[in-house]
């Protein structure tokens, strides 16, 4: 007779291969459901958003039920939407929240390591990724006129993209010439006023309102916008520029703080600390690179839309 062990992993082998003896719950109805309690436990909206674009993306892709994926599977999708190693972390990360819910509603067994067998990507272990001013005219360039001026202020501003997706026209002091950025709309919950240089005056005018949103979309539409617009930089001839995660605000700070050559400065401008900032991104690009970068300025069409000159090419 088999001992009491191997009868329980006999048992478990046997759910493994046969998930039909497990309630039949598909990817779909288990990511609504994990919405659904997650915002009944009084979850924040940007969160819930978040949650929604990543378990929309998922069970759109899988199609079937969530007992019969396979590792495999789950690491073909991640590939599929080419993510920086970052964000490839941070979607396996909800993924395992998500199984992780699934397990505790009797959907999946305890013991489902199908997640285990999906690679993980090592993140970039603290390097900077920047933009040469050559790859942000492109980007200006391929942008449409409803996520130009968030692309701006990332890449002239250095805002965060919740920052950004969070900012109010009224907030944008085009005549005086600074962004505030309220206490209740930073990640280090405090208020700072970032200027307006003069290029971003530039960029920023044709659209400027009274108030309103900066970006006019849910969060999930701001990281389409992002993948579109990187994917629009595509020419005969001449590859796509990459979206690189942070690197809008790693650009601001870098080229930045060659222009200026003050630590403090860029550090209150930023909302990062002195320390960080003389750590990570004191002599990455020179005082020349820093005037190019701050040189690309738009041409602007018949129409009112902004497109970047030459400059930085």
């Amino acid at each position: 007779l088999l001992g009491d062990t191997s009868v329980v992993e006999s048992a478990r082998f046997f759910v493994r291969r046969n998930p039909g003896v497990l309630p039949r719950k598909s990817v779909r109805q288990v990511v609504d459901e994990f919405i659904a309690d997650k915002q009944a436990t009084g979850r924040g909206e940007r969160y819930l958003s978040d949650l929604r674009y990543r378990g929309d993306k998922f069970a759109n892709a899988v199609g079937c039920g969530i007992a019969e994926l396979k590792g495999a599977t789950i690491e073909d999708f991640l590939l599929s939407l080419k993510l920086s190693a970052q964000s490839y972390t941070n979607f396996r990360r909800v993924l395992g929240t998500l199984f992780a819910f699934a397990k505790r509603r009797g959907y999946l067994l305890k013991d489902h390591d199908e997640l285990d067998r999906v690679e993980k990507l090592r993140p970039d272990n603290g390097e900077i990724a920047i933009y040469t001013p050559d790859e942000f005219t492109r980007l200006l360039r391929a942008a449409n006129a409803e996520f130009l001026p968030s692309l701006a202020i990332g890449g002239f501003a250095g805002l965060r993209s919740s920052e950004i997706e969070r900012l109010d026209w009224k907030e944008v002091r085009l005549e005086e010439r600074f962004i505030e950025i309220k206490k209740g709309k930073t990640k280090t919950a405090s208020r700072r006023l970032v200027p307006v240089v003069e290029n971003l005056a530039e960029w920023l005018a044709p659209f400027a309102q009274h108030t309103g949103p900066v970006w006019p979309h849910a969060h999930d539409w701001f990281y389409d916008a992002q993948q579109a617009t990187a994917a629009a930089t595509a020419t005969e001839g001449r590859g796509a520029v990459g979206w690189k995660h942070n690197a809008l605000r790693h650009s601001f700070i870098s080229y930045r703080l060659a222009a200026v050559q003050d630590v403090n400065q860029v550090a209150l401008e930023s909302g990062n600390s002195p320390v960080m900032i003389h750590k990570h991104y004191k002599q990455l690009v020179s005082r020349a690179e820093g005037g190019r970068w701050f040189g690309i300025r738009p041409e602007i069409r018949a129409v009112g839309t902004p497109k970047s000159s030459r400059a930085g090419e």
